[in-house]
């Protein structure tokens, strides 16, 4: 059928699908608009276009019954190009790290019993993506997916993922949007659609001049103008209902003229249901019968299983189904779908609210007789009330394990939670709602809380109600209830036999976080000195313990938090246990601060390892951000930058936000290192709540890293206020945060920029101080250097090259760099012109090294001023390689090929092509075959 008025959409599609291999084009066309606009047409033009471009289609259309099937659109895309190849290829495709999303494309698959109840997420997402990164080998490929706000959340929580991966694929995506069916707290499709890589097209509704042509040339006849402007005046421009309308028009045989306009005010109000109930009206009983039980069970289901839930049999129903078929209910093959889900939902809404009840539940049966999928049979009785049978709950706990086994944790949350309403004895109950509360907590800490509870009420051998609290206090401490973590942890330590050392010790830890996570509960500080003296223990609970005290410690400068912290981070126990908790990160955050960069990396690089293996999103989101914050500590920008914006993708991807704030403010560092100062404001502002801010200390990272971005930004007086916000919100945890954050160094320089000296020097010198009293090089070199600054003439130089010389030795080479320029700019200053050109040329080298342009390019400035000749610096050699780079060559120099390197990393292969051009130029070679000598000889 002709489309009318969309030259411009479809050149649009056209343009769009052309820029397949150019990049940064847009990777991702949204046709929004409301129901009947004609989006799907549209979808159904693009895949013609994709076709004849030579484009493999990959296709799915969601519906609202299959919301609740694990991967349900991606098992659409996917499945029927798996069954288009032969065994030799298919292997190949779910070959590598693909294997990890074999197991949504094998029936009946149940979650491996050494698994968690996250375990498969990252996995899957990763080998699904490589999945369509196999597939474009082929050929290039276009996505389509209608009617996006039915989609199932693990698929969309896919395409999120895969959104910042599409450079270098031949991918192209186009999707269908209802936006009044999205819900606004969808924070999947809001991602997916406000994303930087997608487009909106708007398709607009039909002019009068159209109108009158549709009519014109389906009625055969003249149409007068009164007539059809009312038409376009009843529906809106809105195709499909202008279409059905005209369809009623025939049927009820309505001439255009002016004297029928008053009926069309009829006619014309929701045209579609009308439409439907009047060529209802017309069918035999056992099409409307067959019809209804179509609507319950939804598209996509067999003609057999909507024959036994209408009573009838496979040959009436087939009758049926040919009638249905003529009067463009259904279309005219198996499996049963609706022609529009317009359609669909005007029968399904013309049943009783019983009626739904009772052919869900009738459907939920017949399915379970014949040995459907659990979650097939979950999707009805999720619509139900409870059954108050056992059979149901076994079913929905099936579809939960099932979920869970292909990595939807919030989807098999949901089968449990509708599992405990159902009459399941105490035992069995406590069981679910641990994997309820261990499901849940992946995704909403807020709704697992509840679920963990309920579970410790119903716990009663003393170690099981341990392991619970366990649980339930680190989610507790997550949502920023801290008191009632405490109380809990208490109350299962004491409960403990004496024999159970670690687990005390585990206990104890999430107590001793409480002050660390919470400001309010600070008096709960005065527990550290007995914990302090306890035997150390070689377990998860003992180590944990460490780590945490270590960082209260280090806030207080007890030199014993350095010895602490490599003991509990010794011999990965914590690493390979912990799974991303809070004390590990603890541990990591000591080491940062004692200059210990080296076993930080190495740890916090194991448990990234580790989450990737064992699938945990939100560890992976924590180690990611903690991971940025070193590299920013060391100098490497690029390092910092991708690490933290990884982070920062999976704490919406998990909605898990309490670290939030911690890891905008370190990716906003790298970005104002780097110089892209409007990037890091908006970086900023999205982590900012728009309401009071929580009473955490993850703020006070936040609140610092605005008030640099402030400063920079010329705005002393907000800069400044900013940066004392940040120390109040670390002045309870102990007066020494210059490892950490160095807030009083920020607000001396804030009151140096506002002539207010004697206050700057003040912040400036009780900072040097706590720094001299810990000892650590990055953290005194900074603070040397701020000094100063603030102070200048002859005594700002004497501690301006006492910092050089301090972090000289220090693995901080960015703050090596600040130091460096400084002193040189003041050397130059005081007339010492020549005795400032070798700080600023070693300072120009190390800015460039670390990506840091604004200060190399200041270091340039300085250096011509100074009459040195500032020249452009070569990062050449081996030591100019980041850490990612160096990686990347030193595989590549084995012999492993851009897709193994990809594979094992778990990068793109873009990035790895990347990794490999930055280092061919720094290694000054043009081959693969050079890298191994290069780097040996290094």
């Amino acid at each position: 059928m002709e489309l009318l008025e969309r030259e411009s959409e479809n050149s649009q599609l056209r343009d769009f699908l052309h820029e397949v291999n150019d990049f940064p084009r847009k990777r991702l066309l949204i046709l929004e608009g409301p129901a009947g606009i004609g989006k799907t047409r549209l979808l159904q033009e693009a895949q013609v276009m994709g076709g004849s471009s030579g484009c493999v289609l990959l296709s799915a259309r969601c519906s609202e019954l299959e919301q609740g099937f694990v991967y349900g659109v991606v098992r659409q895309l996917l499945e029927p190009a798996l069954a288009a190849t032969g065994e030799a290829e298919r292997a190949a495709i779910l070959a590598g790290p693909a294997s990890a999303a074999s197991a949504l494309f094998l029936p009946g698959v149940s979650n491996p019993p050494d698994q968690g109840a996250d375990a498969a997420s990252f996995a899957t997402l990763h080998g699904l993506y490589w999945v369509l990164v196999n597939l474009t080998a082929r050929s290039q490929i276009l996505v389509t997916i209608d009617d996006l706000q039915w989609c199932d959340a693990p698929s969309l929580r896919w395409l999120l993922y895969l959104l910042p991966r599409l450079e270098g694929l031949s991918v192209k995506l186009i999707l269908t949007l209802r936006p009044e069916n999205v819900d606004p707290s969808d924070l999947l499709i809001t991602q997916i659609i406000t994303d930087q890589l997608s487009e909106i097209i708007l398709p607009a509704p039909l002019s009068e001049k159209a109108t009158a042509q549709l009519l014109k040339q389906e009625l055969a006849e003249e149409v007068e103008e009164e007539f059809s402007a009312a038409c376009h005046t009843e529906t809106g421009g809105n195709p499909l209902l202008l279409r059905q309308l005209i369809n009623t028009l025939v049927s009820e045989r309505v001439n255009p003229t002016q004297s029928n306009v008053p009926r069309l005010r009829y006619l014309g109000a929701s045209a579609v249901a009308r439409m439907v109930v009047l060529r209802m009206s017309r069918l035999s009983s056992d099409s409307v019968s067959l019809a209804q039980a179509a609507a319950i069970l939804g598209d996509g289901s067999e003609l057999r299983h909507c024959a036994d839930l209408a009573d009838l049999s496979y040959t009436a129903a087939s009758r049926a189904a040919s009638e249905l078929a003529k009067a463009q209910i259904l279309h005219p093959t198996e499996p049963m779908h609706f022609v529009h889900p317009v359609v669909r939902a005007a029968i399904y809404a013309e049943l009783t609210l019983e009626g739904q009840h009772q052919g869900h539940e009738q459907a939920a049966r017949l399915l379970t007789e014949a040995g459907a999928e659990p979650e097939r049979i979950a999707a009805h009785l999720l619509r139900l009330p409870p059954v108050g049978e056992g059979w149901s709950a076994d079913v929905l706990r099936s579809a939960a394990t099932q979920a869970l086994a292909r990595g939807a944790a919030d989807t098999a949350a949901d089968y449990l939670h509708r599992c405990l309403l159902e009459p399941i004895d105490n035992s069995k109950r406590r069981d679910v709602l641990i994997e309820a509360g261990a499901a849940s907590r992946q995704v909403d800490f807020s709704r697992a809380a509840p679920y963990l509870q309920e579970a410790l009420s119903l716990t009663v051998d003393p170690r099981q109600r341990a392991q619970v609290a366990h649980m339930l206090g680190q989610v507790l401490l997550f949502l920023m209830r801290g008191r009632e973590a405490v109380d809990i942890l208490e109350a299962a330590a004491e409960a403990l036999p004496p024999e159970e050392i670690d687990l005390r010790r585990r206990l104890e830890a999430g107590i001793a976080q409480a002050p660390l996570t919470d400001l309010d509960l600070q008096h709960l500080a005065g527990r550290y000195p007995h914990l302090q003296q306890l035997k150390p223990h070689d377990g998860v609970g003992g180590r944990s313990l460490d780590s945490v005290l270590a960082l209260h410690e280090m806030l207080t400068c007890d030199p014993r938090a350095i010895q602490r912290s490599r003991r509990g981070i010794a011999d990965g126990v914590l690493v390979q246990q912990a799974n991303g908790e809070i004390p590990l990160l603890t541990a990591c955050l000591v080491l940062v601060g004692s200059d210990d960069i080296d076993l930080a990396i190495s740890s916090l690089d194991e448990a990234v390892r580790l989450a990737q293996l064992n699938g945990s999103l939100t560890a992976l989101a924590h180690v990611y951000a903690w991971r940025g914050l070193v590299w920013n500590a060391c100098g490497q920008l690029d390092e910092a930058e991708s690490d933290t914006r990884e982070s920062l993708q999976l704490m919406n991807l998990t909605r898990v936000h309490i670290f939030q704030p911690f890891a905008a403010s370190q990716l906003g560092e790298s970005l104002i290192d780097q110089g892209r100062l409007d990037e890091a404001q908006k970086v900023l502002d999205a982590a900012h709540p728009s309401g009071p801010v929580p009473n955490s200390g993850a703020y006070g990272w936040l609140l610092k890293t605005r008030a640099r971005l402030l400063r920079l930004q010329e705005q002393p007086q907000q800069a400044l206020a900013s940066a004392i916000a940040s120390g109040h919100r670390f002045a309870p945890h102990g007066p020494n945060t210059s490892p950490l954050v160095a807030w009083r160094s920020e607000a001396a320089l804030c009151l140096h920029a506002l002539d207010r000296g004697t206050e700057a020097l003040h912040y400036a010198n009780e900072d040097l101080q706590w720094a001299r009293k810990w000892g650590a090089k990055r953290s005194l070199g900074s603070a040397l250097r701020v000094c100063g600054l603030v102070i200048g003439g002859g005594e700002g130089l004497k501690a301006l090259r006492e910092a050089v010389a301090v972090l000289k030795e220090s693995p901080a080479r960015l703050a090596y760099a600040s130091a460096l320029v400084d002193l040189g700019a003041e050397l130059c200053h005081e007339g010492e012109r020549q005795g400032a050109r070798p700080p600023l040329r070693q300072a120009l080298d190390v800015a460039t090294r670390c990506g840091a342009s604004p200060l190399a390019e200041r270091a340039r400035s300085q250096l011509a001023a100074a009459g040195g000749r500032p020249r452009h610096t070569a990062l050449t050699g081996p030591d100019a390689l980041t850490p990612s780079e160096r990686r990347v060559a030193e595989m590549a120099a084995q012999g492993a090929s851009n897709r193994e390197i990809a594979q094992s990393l778990y990068v793109t292969p873009k990035t790895v092509e990347v990794h490999l051009s930055n280092s061919y130029r720094k290694l000054d070679i043009t081959t693969r075959a050079e890298l191994a000598q290069v780097l040996t000889a290094s």
